[in-house]
């Protein structure tokens, strides 16, 4: 059996419910270009946490197990058994005891929409923040990583003046000359992969219309999954975006050379 099995069947699971893919999107909060690359069966271009975090929301939002959809996931992998489904007479013993008729005939708490909301975006967040928190033991001074439901209302308390829009002016906190200072606004969600200097580098997911601004000495290395959703600006010189709408771009490096000319950016399959 293989893992286009289970995407299929989330699929037919979306419409029997007589869904789209946006209400899916609003439900989840996840793009609408990743669920129906989901259902494609791609998962090329996500790191595997997401998908799994991903895959686990999208099941709960079409009524699906989300422990019985990741075994079936896992089961299309190369030495590792499929998952069958529960037969139905097991589901419904373990859901209403036969002593209680009241209890058969009651929903489940799970089944209410809202608690399927907040489930969703508690397993989403849930997802990304252990991501960070490893990223973040591997250096003592890397860029500190924004969770996914707070990226469009970052703490403006840390920065001076408020950096609430794009291009923004540089707060004096990154005026010295040896600083750089590196500001990415979103028009899509987008994967960045950013290394600052000799630091390790992290990972973010950001969602359409929200910026995130990084500082270096020297140097950033990075490395964009869908290079058209995202422009820089570099200490407020604009650099536009890297490459088109859905092209993954790796080791774009940006260093102070780029305030005198534009980047350059080697094409990429």
């Amino acid at each position: 059996m293989t893992t286009d099995t289970i995407f299929q069947e989330l699929r037919a699971a979306r419409e029997a419910k007589g869904l789209t893919i946006g209400d899916i999107s609003k439900q989840t909060l996840i793009n609408e270009r990743f669920l129906e690359a989901l259902e494609r069966g791609d998962t090329t271009i996500l790191p595997a946490a997401y998908v799994r975090a991903f895959l686990r929301a999208f099941a709960t939002s079409v009524d699906l197990d989300p422990a019985y959809v990741m075994r079936r996931y896992e089961g299309g992998k190369p030495g590792v058994p499929a998952a069958t489904p529960p037969p139905a007479a097991e589901l419904a013993a373990t859901s209403a005891p036969e002593s209680s008729v009241e209890q058969k005939t009651q929903p489940p708490f799970w089944s209410h929409s809202w608690v399927r909301s907040v489930g969703t975006t508690l397993v989403v967040l849930g997802g990304i923040g252990i991501i960070a928190y490893f990223a973040r033991q591997s250096g003592d001074e890397q860029p500190q990583e924004i969770p996914f439901g707070t990226m469009v209302q970052e703490n403006t308390a840390r920065l001076s003046p408020p950096d609430t829009t794009r291009g923004t002016v540089l707060p004096q906190a990154f005026s010295t000359r040896d600083s750089l200072v590196l500001r990415g606004n979103t028009i899509d969600s987008v994967w960045v992969q950013i290394s600052v200097d000799a630091l390790p580098p992290t990972e973010h997911l950001f969602p359409p219309t929200s910026g995130r601004t990084w500082k270096a000495r020297d140097r950033f290395m990075i490395t964009l999954g869908n290079a058209g959703g995202i422009s820089f600006r570099l200490n407020g010189r604009d650099l536009g975006t890297f490459g088109k709408r859905g092209a993954v771009l790796r080791d774009i490096e940006i260093t102070r050379e780029n305030l005198k000319s534009p980047v350059q950016i080697e094409q990429q399959p």
